[in-house]
């Protein structure tokens, strides 16, 4: 292959991975549209939750459970606020929601 081969390639490439990302695009929309994973030939679109992360420290925050001791137990170079709560069996822990995605795949029969 030539320069010029080469170079043709490239912009051929180049115009079929900008219309790859707009159907991409068009997909991941309309699958979070429809909140759901769709399959249709070879293809999946697979939608994920968005991951919960969790705030243990906020869950101890003025609970009378939490005693210096409990803390140090859990602490190493930073107190693990998970396993204080768990210590001192607390449940309500606040969390938030990450953004949902969609990854588009395409496999073989």
């Amino acid at each position: 292959m030539n320069k010029s081969e080469l170079a043709k390639l490239m912009l051929e490439y180049e115009e079929i991975k900008r219309k790859c990302d707009a159907i991409e695009k068009e997909i991941t929309d309309a699958v979070m549209y429809l909140e759901e994973s769709v399959e249709v030939g070879n293809v999946r679109a697979t939608l994920r939750a968005g991951r919960k992360t969790y705030d243990y420290q906020a869950a101890t925050n003025g609970n009378s459970l939490i005693t210096t001791e409990l803390i140090n137990r859990n602490s190493e170079l930073k107190v693990n606020w998970k396993s204080v709560c768990e210590e001192a069996n607390i449940k309500d822990i606040p969390f938030e929601v990450g953004n949902p995605s969609v990854s588009i795949k395409i496999f073989d029969a």
